[in-house]
């Protein structure tokens, strides 16, 4: 029970519009307005809209029980466990692609999920208790760095969506560091390449076009499956990134020309009727590929294989890197869309080829 004689007695009109005095104290924020009990909360700095309680001539056991009901139901624990859920409900959150959707969500439920000292749940934390520092240890605490980056960049987006609206007081991931990454190294054999492309033509067809076009143009598996016939450009195809990246034409070769006419001749039980809406890789209806598909087929090939004589095991996203490092170096950054010159120490992944000195 919430303990009434805490507050001031309270001085307000009664019903008639009378100028009154009462020993009876009302909960705070709570006033008489028009002729009717008002909780008025106040968050975070601010008076919050009206809740209606009562008739204003209701007596004061009638007000604290309205009252107390109506706390329970809008004054829900400010956790992170909170905020993730108001995220998930925002705008914002759906129009995000749906990989990055289903990442989020993972995050989420890692971050809730993770274990403090005391046995409680990181989830459980109110979120005006957190601090730099108090994610920093949190950082400390996770087992895998590198995922332990990407939960601390989710957690930022939704402190920053939240601070936006009035909803936190700052955005405690700011200022702190990221964990040291150790950019991958792995580099695609033109051999290696070659006897993974064969053995996909025999099992799984639509990832040689796959191949061939994350190789060629230097694109994300997503961005591969983005890809329709509206990008297709009389001087190259059309390349529309994402995260930020720069698009570019990458112009026709023999060898573009056939990936995309290889894709375009892979079997679709609909065609579409406009450009923008035929992609390049289809899926059984004729839309656009789940890249959960291509990953569960690649893993299958990758093993049969390394099974065949693969030296090195290889990603899609190794195909991306593989064109950026055969790339001519004065064109390496245009041609993988990176703003940032620093992104080819990630992507270019063999050491450059010089002359020796003069003797």
């Amino acid at each position: 029970m919430i303990d009434k004689g805490a507050n001031p007695p309270f001085q307000g009109l009664d019903p008639m519009g009378r100028k009154r005095k009462t020993d009876s104290p009302l909960p705070k924020y709570v006033y008489l307005a028009k002729g009717r009990y008002v909780y008025r909360p106040y968050r975070d700095g601010k008076i919050r809209g009206e809740i209606l309680l009562c008739p204003g001539d209701s007596p004061i056991s009638k007000v604290w029980q309205a009252y107390e009901a109506a706390i329970a139901e809008h004054d829900v624990k400010r956790s992170l466990s909170w905020l993730f859920a108001e995220y998930f409900k925002s705008d914002l959150f759906r129009s995000k692609a749906v990989r990055t959707r289903k990442d989020y969500e993972s995050y989420a439920k890692r971050i809730l999920g993770a274990k403090l000292r005391n046995g409680s749940l990181f989830g459980e934390v109110e979120i005006d208790r957190l601090t730099p520092g108090v994610i920093r240890k949190f950082m400390d605490s996770r087992p895998a760095k590198v995922t332990a980056n990407r939960e601390l960049a989710f957690m930022s987006a939704v402190f920053s969506w939240a601070y936006e609206r009035d909803m936190v007081k700052l955005n405690p991931c700011k200022g702190v560091s990221r964990n040291v990454e150790k950019p991958r190294e792995v580099y695609v054999l033109d051999d290696d390449y070659l006897l993974v492309y064969q053995l996909a033509g025999k099992r799984y067809r639509y990832l040689q076009p796959i191949m061939e076009l994350a190789y060629l143009c230097r694109l994300r598996l997503a961005e591969v499956l983005d890809l329709t016939k509206a990008n297709i450009k009389p001087n190259g195809l059309l390349i529309v990134r994402r995260k930020n990246s720069r698009g570019n034409i990458t112009t026709w070769t023999p060898r573009l020309r056939a990936a995309v006419d290889q894709a375009l001749a892979l079997p679709r039980k609909i065609a579409q009727l406009h450009d923008d809406k035929h992609h390049l890789i289809p899926s059984r209806d004729g839309g656009r590929l789940r890249e959960s598909t291509v990953q569960t087929a690649w893993q299958r090939l990758i093993k049969e294989a390394l099974e065949s004589g693969l030296e090195q095991r290889f990603t899609c996203h190794d195909l991306k890197a593989k064109g950026i490092t055969d790339t001519e170096r004065a064109d390496k950054l245009a041609a993988s869309g990176h703003r940032d010159p620093r992104m080819l120490n990630v992507y270019d992944r063999l050491p450059p080829l010089v002359k020796p000195s003069k003797e």
